[in-house]
């Protein structure tokens, strides 16, 4: 990339600056040469910098997005070199040429040079517990494929929660057929794919829970007990698999609510409320640091219970679920921001409106698979929410069981 900076006369500088490549597309690392021409005085230094959305350091080998230059005999050269290891996709950013500091005024640029980067393919599974069945159904996320696995449920459930360590996927509490509520947790080991049974309990047995987790605890918060909606959170610490029961607990009881992690903060959102199945619009949850309540301001739009949730790394997503108010089943697709703490709704939609959905996710994408449609009919179609662009498609393929009220696991290794 070169930069080139022309002044017009000795009294006004005047500048301009190009790049020997504006388009790379080759699969390796480039560097691109820049060069300045100027009449400013020889001596004078200018600075560079790079900017673009989501553009960062390490995608250049120097790990820096700023820098200077000395202007000599009405000239001044530097390079940058793309890390394409480091580039997922097409990027597109801009070389901004400033004067007397990285804060002073733009006096050239180049407003666009377009990378292509490599393309990016996720190694994790998502696993989800098929309600009221011993069998996991499985999502690869490398190539979007479906299969039953091998590795069984010990107990049968539905409206159960997930949690899960950087080694382990716990479900905890549910529903039996019978209508008997649970308490005790089981999993799967992913190394080898085998069921694990800690020892660990819930302390109160319920469905319609949620599961949130930091990476060295779960928690599980709200659900409904044999007589009534709860506000309790309980866990498990992930190193020895022993019970945990932090003072934190739910703004308001209630159950079939929706968890959502980021890397400091448990979301506990949405769900249903009264005896009659009013829904919220209620967002709070568990600061991890210290276990203490959280209750931002965000909250739902429209109010909703069993929605479905997944995560990227910088914002939670919330899909489908029921009105229960006007009984319709919703397609919408929210998003709350970790970092701002406020929730906007996607123009990207479900394919179709449905609720008891199950979210899964890898790093680039979050999955919304089944769910209870219109009448008695369940689905096994999976809506992709694709993270970087927010475009959301339905896959060709489908889950090996239709499911509802199901829960999920996601193995991102």
């Amino acid at each position: 990339m070169s930069f080139v900076v022309f002044i017009s006369s000795k009294d006004i500088p005047s500048y301009s600056i190009v790049s020997d490549i504006t388009n790379i597309t080759q699969p390796s690392n480039q560097t691109i040469n820049c060069t300045l021409r100027s009449n400013v005085v020889n001596g004078t230094t200018l600075y560079w910098e790079v900017v673009g959305s989501g553009i960062t350091s390490n995608m250049f080998t120097g790990n820096s997005l700023t820098g200077s230059i000395v202007v000599n005999n009405n000239m001044a050269t530097f390079q940058l070199t793309t890390s394409y290891a480091n580039i997922f996709g097409t990027i597109i950013f801009s070389i901004n040429i400033r004067s007397s500091n990285l804060t002073g005024p733009i006096v050239a640029s180049i407003p666009s040079i377009n990378v292509e980067g490599s393309v990016f393919v996720p190694i994790g599974k998502g696993y989800v517990a098929t309600a009221h069945q011993s069998i996991y159904d499985s999502l690869n996320f490398g190539n979007d494929t479906c299969a039953i696995t091998n590795i069984n449920i010990n107990v049968s459930r539905d409206s159960s929660a997930g949690v899960i360590s950087s080694t382990k996927g716990y479900l905890g509490g549910g529903e039996n057929a019978g209508g008997v509520r649970l308490s005790d947790i089981e999993g799967i080991l992913f190394s080898n794919e085998t069921s694990i049974n800690p020892s660990v309990n819930l302390s109160m047995a319920r469905y319609g829970l949620a599961g949130v987790n930091s990476s060295t605890k779960g928690y599980f918060g709200g659900g409904q007990n044999i007589s009534s909606r709860t506000s309790y959170i309980d866990g498990l610490l992930f190193s020895n698999e022993s019970a945990i029961n932090p003072s934190a607990s739910l703004s308001i009881p209630r159950n079939y609510v929706n968890g959502s992690s980021s890397s400091t903060k448990g979301y506990f959102c949405g769900g249903y409320y009264t005896t009659s199945g009013s829904i919220i619009y209620e967002i709070d949850g568990i600061l991890f640091s210290n276990e203490s309540v959280i209750n931002p301001s965000a909250t739902l739009t429209p109010a909703r219970g069993q929605e479905a949730v997944v995560n990227s790394s910088t914002k939670g997503y919330f899909g489908g679920g029921l009105d229960n108010n006007s009984g319709v089943r919703l397609s919408l697709i929210d998003s709350m921001s970790f970092n701002t703490e406020v929730c906007t709704s996607l123009s990207a939609t479900l394919s179709i409106g449905r609720y008891g959905l199950t979210g899964l996710n890898s790093t680039v994408s979050g999955y919304f698979t089944g769910g209870s449609l219109a009448g008695s009919n369940i689905s096994s179609n999976i809506d992709k929410l694709q993270f970087d662009n927010e475009v959301a498609s339905l896959l060709q393929s489908v889950l090996q069981s239709t499911v509802r009220n199901s829960t999920g696991i996601s193995y991102n290794p």
